[in-house]
């Protein structure tokens, strides 16, 4: 286990996505107070300031789509960088997986604010065979329709050093690159998530921050787990059928959230988990070969075991290739779903209606 950073130090969690982010931000967010007693001040009013960070890393001459999203993000992260300066606490923790999206200029910009004499950082990391179904499920929740086939071939297609690309934050071992180059591999950190051990990461920030061991608590979190195969085809199921007819993917999950209440349901011990197809195993054990000999090359810090990064353990369980149709109850699901979306598109138009007969 690793030593506690020194007094002073300004730790930063980098992510990425996919690699226990939300478990630990949860644990620190729902501690704040106790780890403030400890002497380590939890940054931000939020579990995870996901608009500020994205502010803080947009280019001021290239705002995000939505005009109020940067300016919101811009205050929240202005009040951030108040909360940096004024703290007296002998240790901080500033976590986000949007930092991992951060380019070199951006890193520059983020490690100033934090004072580039005392960051550390950390960057938390799974094998790619875990990563990548699970960020494909991710984006079927966001609306995506593509299969996890079609997704996996246009996703290692995509070249590495495109900065809108997968890679640009899955690739550990030039994400860390990135960073140690900024701030010294001496002040760098790669933590090898355990998949047996899910308080593994909570008990290393522990030690890193100096708190008192299990002052962190693992929490279930059902809107965090991960979809079943039946679960997510029929996510993908509704997002096709709202492409038929011709209702905004955003509009409609906002409306009635169909994988927040999918999750609150307890899966079937004998449904499939979603898998790394067969077909894919040698071109990603190629790249997790790459990323290994990268991050031994870098001189970084390393906690856990590094080669398990690189030692895939491949089985595709029945229909987890993106095949699997939905069942009749998911059907129906699918169908009263889109009904209930029409009825409140009817209901908008006919408010709108009415609006401008009265102007």
């Amino acid at each position: 286990m690793p030593e506690a950073v020194p007094e002073g130090a300004r730790l930063l969690h980098i992510g990425p996505p996919k690699t226990g982010t939300t478990t630990l931000q949860a644990a620190f967010h729902r501690a704040r107070d106790e780890v403030l007693q400890q002497g380590v001040r939890y940054i931000g009013p939020q579990r995870h300031s996901r608009r500020a960070v994205l502010a803080a890393l947009a280019d001021t001459d290239a705002p995000l789509n939505r005009r109020w999203d940067i300016d919101a993000g811009n205050q929240e992260w202005e009040r951030i960088v108040t909360e940096v300066e004024q703290t007296s606490e002998p240790r901080l923790l500033f976590s986000s997986e949007r930092l991992s999206h951060s380019d070199a200029a951006a890193i520059g910009r983020i490690v100033d604010v934090f004072d580039p004499s005392r960051v550390h950082v950390v960057a938390t990391v799974r094998p790619l065979w875990k990563v990548m179904p699970s960020q494909w499920q991710q984006a079927v929740q966001a609306g995506a329709r593509e299969s996890l086939d079609v997704w996996l071939e246009r996703v290692l297609a995509e070249p590495a050093d495109d900065p809108r690309s997968f890679w640009h934050w899955q690739r550990h071992d030039r994400l860390i690159a990135r960073w140690a180059a900024a701030v010294g591999a001496e002040r760098m950190l790669a933590v090898v998530v355990d998949e047996s051990d899910h308080a593994m990461v909570l008990r290393t920030f522990e030690r890193l921050l100096a708190l008192r061991p299990d002052t962190l608590q693992l929490h279930l979190d059902l809107s965090n787990r991960s979809l079943t195969v039946p679960e997510v085809e029929t996510l993908r199921a509704f997002n096709r059928a709202a492409r038929q007819n011709n209702i905004p993917i955003d509009a409609s999950w906002r409306l009635i959230k169909p994988g927040p209440r999918m999750k609150r349901r307890t899966p079937a011990k004998d449904e499939p988990r979603i898998r790394l197809p067969d077909w894919a195993a040698p071109r990603v054990a190629a790249i997790a070969d790459e990323i290994v000999a990268g991050i031994e090359a870098s001189g970084v810090r390393v906690i856990g075991e590094l080669g398990a990064l690189g030692s895939p353990a491949f089985g595709v369980e029945p229909d987890a290739r993106g095949q699997t149709s939905a069942r009749p109850l998911a059907t129906a699901l699918v169908h009263r779903s889109l009904r209930r979306c029409a009825r409140a598109a009817r209901a908008v138009r006919s408010t709108l209606g009415q609006a401008s007969q009265r102007r």
